[in-house]
C-alpha cells in the first residue's frame, strides 16, 4: 500500500514536472532586469512577514549583529549574529538568478506567497542607506531549489534559481551567533594507589 502510494507521487509529480516543461509560458523569455549588487557591499538587512518578529541585521566592521529594534526606550541589547547563517543568505541573494516570470496577474500572488499578506520582505541597504534589494520572497518553486519572489511594487513575479524560504523564514533567535563552546572538564587521573 505504502509502495504504491510513493509510486503515485512520483508519477504525479514527473507528470506535472513535463505539463510545466510544455507550457507556453515555459519558452526562452526576455527576463527583466533585476538589481545587481555583492554581498560585501551589504551593511543593514532587514527581514519582516506577518506573525514574524522583525530581523534587523548590521555590518559592524567585519561582524554581524543582531540589532533590538524593540527597545522600547530600553538600552538596546545588540547581540552578535550568526555570521555563517548572514552570509549564505547574502551570498544566496547576491548571485541568484531570474529562471522565468511566472505570472503578470496579481490575484495569482498569494498563491505563490509573494504577496503583502504571505511574503516576507527581504530590504538590502548599503552603508549610505540605499536600498540595494527590496523583495518579497514566497514559496519554494516545485522542484525545491528555486523560490517564488517579487521586487517590491512590481506587477510580475518570478522564480530564481535559490532556494531561500527557509532561510528568510528563521526564528529571530537562530539569527544569533551560537554560544561559545565551554571547554570540557577534564578528566582527572584515577588515582593507582588503590589497594588489593
Amino acid at each position: 500500500m505504502k509502495i504504491s502510494a510513493v509510486l503515485l507521487v512520483v508519477v504525479g509529480l514527473a507528470g506535472w514536472t513535463l505539463w510545466m516543461q510544455s507550457r507556453p509560458d515555459s519558452e526562452p523569455q526576455d527576463l527583466p532586469v533585476w538589481p545587481v549588487f555583492k554581498a560585501a557591499e551589504v551593511s543593514d538587512i532587514s527581514i519582516s512577514g506577518t506573525g514574524m518578529s522583525l530581523t534587523h541585521l548590521q555590518r559592524q566592521g567585519n561582524r554581524w549583529l543582531l540589532v533590538d529594534d524593540h527597545a522600547n526606550g530600553e538600552k538596546k541589547h545588540d547581540v552578535a549574529a550568526n555570521e555563517e547563517a548572514v552570509n549564505h543568505l547574502l551570498g544566496n541573494l547576491a548571485e541568484m538568478r531570474l529562471v522565468r516570470v511566472v505570472t503578470h496577474h496579481t490575484e495569482h500572488f498569494a498563491d505563490l506567497g509573494v504577496d503583502e499578506a504571505a511574503g516576507v520582505h527581504v530590504i538590502l541597504r548599503n552603508k549610505q542607506g540605499s536600498s540595494l534589494l527590496d523583495i518579497l520572497v514566497g514559496n519554494h518553486g516545485a522542484d525545491l531549489i528555486s523560490t517564488y519572489v517579487r521586487l517590491q511594487g512590481d506587477n510580475e513575479a518570478v522564480t530564481v534559481n535559490r532556494s531561500l524560504t527557509w532561510q528568510v523564514r528563521r526564528m529571530r533567535k537562530a539569527w544569533q551567533a551560537p554560544p561559545p563552546e565551554s571547554p570540557q572538564p577534564s578528566l582527572a587521573p584515577l588515582s593507582a594507589s588503590h589497594s588489593s
